[in-house]
């Protein structure tokens, strides 16, 4: 039996090792950068999502006078933007409404806005 031949030799192993490192350093920050982008848009339709329930919500209730309020919401904070806009001519007054959802750094992750009827 020739020993030689039996199996890989420690260079060829050290040479498979020095390859596959290299290929995993190249993939390790694209992979990164695509986590981060995964995460950015999961927060930005959680955001969405909550603007949209948020307003449903102020919607249903009869909002406070014309001003702007905010809720601060786990990190996030929710401005609550309400307009009242008078028609005249006898015409009912429009309500309008708007939700932004900022991030912890100030930066607006989602908008919703709605017109209604005042009552």
């Amino acid at each position: 039996m020739n020993r030689g031949s039996a199996g890989y030799s420690l260079l060829e192993v050290l040479v498979a090792f020095a390859i596959m490192s290299m290929v995993l350093a190249a993939l390790l920050p694209a992979q990164s950068r695509l986590l981060q982008r995964s995460r950015s848009a999961d927060e930005g339709l959680l955001a969405q999502e909550l603007a949209l329930s948020r307003l449903a919500e102020v919607g249903v209730a009869i909002p406070d006078p014309a001003g702007v309020r905010e809720v601060p919401y786990r990190r996030w904070i929710l401005r609550e933007v309400t307009v009242r806009e008078g028609l005249g001519d006898g015409e009912p007054d429009m309500i309008r409404l708007r939700v932004d959802v900022l991030g912890p750094d100030g930066r607006l992750l989602a908008s919703e806005e709605a017109v209604r009827l005042a009552e």
